[in-house]
């Protein structure tokens, strides 16, 4: 039996395991069966173990291709970016839009982020990636305020950062000089990073939130309560934003922990001065809810999925109306 591990920090792995079952088979065989495993075990989330199946050779071969064609996609101008609104529920008005990638495979059609991040982190091309989203949200985002009318009220643009992204040494760096060269007021960029991602390192963390921050640059924390929530994270690093993740929405009118879970990060939110968004909202009761809970912001299906320029600039044209005539 022949297995291969990856520590992945500290005490998790990642185990690959492949048995023999052939006297054809060599230690090569071998060997490349057990990376296969390792590769879905990895894939699974991490810090479990997985035997060799011959249908994983399969997603072997797919996630070659997508790298393969992934490292052209900038150049091939396959990359585009959906925007999905962001309603203030006091005045229920767009004031923003967080900003999501979609690759427009020319085999494949349209390829969601769940199908290519992880493999653009791997590959270590989710660096010019985030660059290139970074840059054309800014951009796209000066367009609109530029041309905006006076029922329009553009705040913020967020952009996802990935943690491979915010762990180069020089990421602070490339966006302020992005900022700097799109024109966008520095306050209407907000940065979406996951807890994940800052519980590493804390002190290169605080020191590279802090750099965005005096710029003016906005950061949130994406997924609130769905990984290493710690009041002392809140303490220490600079966020200006939680946003709370779908799963806990979902579920708020029939689940009365969600609903108290809820409401906790409301709370905290507002002690810390904090502002929030809420996303996921897909009902009526769900808005209502998060109003009467003096929630800030939210994002769902109940105005708009994400949706590609042409159609986000139509519902900025109508303004917030039909998300008002559910109201």
């Amino acid at each position: 039996m022949f297995f291969t591990e990856i520590l992945v920090r500290k005490l998790s792995s990642s185990v690959g395991i492949s048995l023999v079952n052939s006297d054809e088979q060599t230690v090569d065989d071998l060997l490349k069966f057990a990376d296969t495993a390792m590769y879905q075990a990895k894939k699974e989330g991490r810090n479990t173990t997985r035997f060799y199946q011959e249908q994983m050779d399969q997603w072997i071969k797919k996630r070659i291709f997508l790298e393969n064609g992934l490292r052209h996609a900038i150049e091939n101008n396959e990359l585009e970016l959906y925007y999905q609104p962001v309603i203030e529920i006091e005045s229920q008005k767009i004031v923003g839009a967080e900003a999501l990638l979609r690759w427009n495979h020319p085999e494949l059609g349209i390829v969601m982020p769940d199908d290519m991040i992880s493999i653009a982190e791997e590959s270590g091309l989710i660096v010019p990636i985030g660059e290139w989203v970074l840059r054309e949200a800014c951009a796209q985002f000066v367009r609109w305020r530029c041309k905006q009318t006076s029922k329009v009220h553009l705040q913020r643009i967020a952009i996802n950062v990935s943690a491979v992204q915010f762990r180069q040494s020089d990421f602070v760096d490339r966006v302020i000089r992005i900022v700097a060269e799109t024109g966008i007021v520095p306050c209407m960029l907000e940065l979406e990073l996951t807890e994940s991602t800052v519980i590493d390192k804390i002190d290169t963390v605080i020191d590279k939130m802090s750099r965005l921050r005096n710029a003016g640059i906005s950061i949130s924390m994406d997924d609130f309560g769905t990984g290493y929530s710690s009041l002392a994270y809140l303490k220490r690093l600079p966020f200006t934003t939680l946003k709370i993740d779908k799963s806990f929405v979902r579920d708020i009118m029939s689940d009365k922990d969600d609903a108290a879970l809820v409401q906790t990060i409301l709370s905290i939110a507002s002690i810390f001065h904090l502002e929030v968004i809420a996303e996921g909202v897909e009902e009526l009761d769900q808005y209502l809810f998060l109003r009467d809970h003096h929630c800030h912001y939210f994002q769902g299906y109940l105005c708009s999925k994400p949706v590609q320029v042409g159609s986000f600039e139509e519902l900025l044209a109508h303004d917030i109306q039909r998300c008002q005539a559910l109201y």
